[in-house]
């Protein structure tokens, strides 16, 4: 997910990687703040495996909406 409405530093992108597992974050080629993870298919691709990933990313959005404001 990209926000083009924000404007981070490098180093404000370092603190967020630094401090969050499960995802990264960085500035991409217009300066905007990306935050990207990866599905977990350890175990195999399930509904509750698919819901887990959801609830984690949600959480890490909220943060990372938190930390950019």
């Amino acid at each position: 997910v990209g926000f083009s409405d924000e404007q981070v530093t490098p180093q404000q992108m370092n603190e967020w990687n630094r401090a969050h597992r499960f995802s990264r974050a960085y500035v991409d080629g217009d300066g905007n703040p990306i935050l990207e993870t990866d599905i977990d298919f350890t175990g195999g691709v399930s509904e509750d495996n698919i819901k887990a990933w959801v609830r984690l990313f949600r959480d890490l959005l909220v943060s990372y909406v938190n930390f950019l404001n």
